[in-house]
């Protein structure tokens, strides 16, 4: 299912004109019933300068506080999830992603039942194979980093058994030539090769991890393991890199690998993997014919490309990231309106201040300082406001992370200094405008 739905909802749209109306109308009756109080003779004695008109400012500058810590709260929010996502796509997944075409096929069991399953899907193996342009191709029962996996005991000969404790291991049934498709590396011992047949001993080659884990100091090439009890043995070969298998925020586990071909049951549907010399997407209908010349009524299932699979699987992280992101964006653009708002309407009212702060001997660029530093004064309040609220909130988000803490020093320098300058931006116009008042356009201004 579609991660976030943008379909157009009559509902959503009544919901927020009606919010929108009543935030209008509630947040215009103070001024209006304050404009109802006012009298002719108060307002003709009331100078630029009395108390009275300073205490105007204050309810516009608490708002413009509270929409300045909200906007930091929501820019940390989205640089929190945007490195989240950025951390995530710097992964190395352990194999190498790029040129790798994705399909399934599964043969309906009534039509090839074992072992013909097999059959056919190793036919279909050998004719992709022999297409122009395609380098290599293997097939595996679980697709790398689709989210989903499958595990086994792991039974060593030759160790004791404690009664009812088992070990489950991830394992990938793939082809002889998984590896050298997918890039992993084998570090000691083989891969698989022509030698393993379905009629074969049956072989596996594990991962480093759980060499590591199971034969620490002792070298696993030709030991043997079940993977259940009274199973068939399998023999140790070779020992590869570690790679991802099912989750990408997952640390790499221990994991081991067999041949399709000597799976007794290897009925459902496999992957291919299919790795080729240009773009993966320009040789689906050439493997599609592929196929039908096989069977023509065996679908290609769920086609992609490995990129769009590590894509797909980091779906939540890119929608937060582009949610929060959207939002912060918009916070900033509101906060820097209401910046420009209240200091526009200061350097209005005070005027007259200004004007005989300029007779007085008061140089352009100390007004400009001046107004500059009142806004960055707002700035600051707000953005430490917002400061608390994401030390605060952010812990809960402490799950949807990767890479870092809730508390990461960089995300919160960044979305402050973000604030500061956009906040000095907003407020460069009416600072200017006040650095250029003359004492004779105050006079005539009172």
């Amino acid at each position: 299912p579609a991660a976030l739905s943008a379909r157009f909802d009559w509902r959503v749209f009544a919901f927020a004109l009606v919010i929108s109306v009543f935030t209008g109308v509630g947040f215009g009756v103070g001024p209006a019933w304050q404009a109802t109080r006012t009298g002719m003779n108060a307002g003709l004695k009331d100078g630029g300068t009395t108390v009275t008109r300073h205490r105007r400012g204050v309810a516009g500058k608490t708002l413009v506080i509270l929409q300045v810590s909200l906007c930091m709260l929501l820019l940390v929010c989205a640089g929190l999830f945007v490195r989240t996502l950025v951390n995530l796509n710097a992964l190395d997944p352990g194999f190498n992603k790029r040129g790798l075409l994705l399909f399934a096929i599964e043969p309906p069991a009534q039509r090839y039942p074992a072992p013909k399953n097999i059959e056919v899907l190793h036919r279909v193996e050998e004719r992709i194979a022999s297409l122009p342009g395609v380098e290599s191709v293997t097939l595996s029962r679980e697709a790398l980093l689709a989210q989903s996996g499958s595990d086994s005991d792991f039974l060593l000969e030759g160790r004791p058994r404690i009664a009812g404790q088992k070990k489950f291991v991830p394992f990938n049934s793939v082809g002889q030539s998984f590896f050298t498709t997918l890039g992993i590396p084998i570090l000691y011992g083989r891969s698989f090769d022509l030698r393993d047949s379905a009629s074969s001993p049956g072989v596996a080659v594990i991962s480093r991890a759980l060499a590591q884990k199971e034969f620490a100091g002792t070298n696993p090439i030709g030991a043997s393991f079940r993977m259940d009890e009274g199973g068939e043995q399998f023999e140790i070969v070779g020992v590869c890199a570690d790679a991802k298998y099912a989750w990408i925020r997952v640390d790499d586990s221990p994991t081991f690998y067999v041949l399709y071909t000597q799976q007794k049951d290897a009925s459902g549907s496999m992957t291919f993997e299919v790795r080729t010399k240009g773009n993966p997407r320009d040789f689906a209908g050439a493997i599609r014919g592929a196929v039908e010349s096989i069977d023509k009524d065996l679908p290609l299932i769920e086609v992609r490309t490995q990129e769009e699979q590590i894509e797909a699987a980091l779906a939540p992280e890119r929608s937060f990231a582009a949610v929060t992101s959207g939002f912060g964006i918009l916070a900033l653009v509101l906060a820097s309106i209401g910046v420009y708002g209240v200091m526009a309407a200061g350097v209005s009212r005070r005027v007259n201040e200004i004007g005989v702060r300029m007779a007085l001997g008061a140089q352009a660029d100390q007004v400009l300082r001046m107004v500059l530093g009142e806004a960055m004064g707002l700035a600051l309040a707000g953005v430490g406001a917002g400061l608390c609220a994401a030390l605060l909130l952010t812990r809960f988000l402490r799950s949807l992370l990767f890479g870092l803490k809730p508390t990461d020093s960089l995300t919160l320098a960044g979305a402050g200094l973000l604030l500061c300058v956009v906040a000095i931006l907003a407020s460069w116009a009416p600072a200017r405008r006040a650095s250029h008042v003359q004492p004779v356009q105050a006079l005539r201004h009172e």
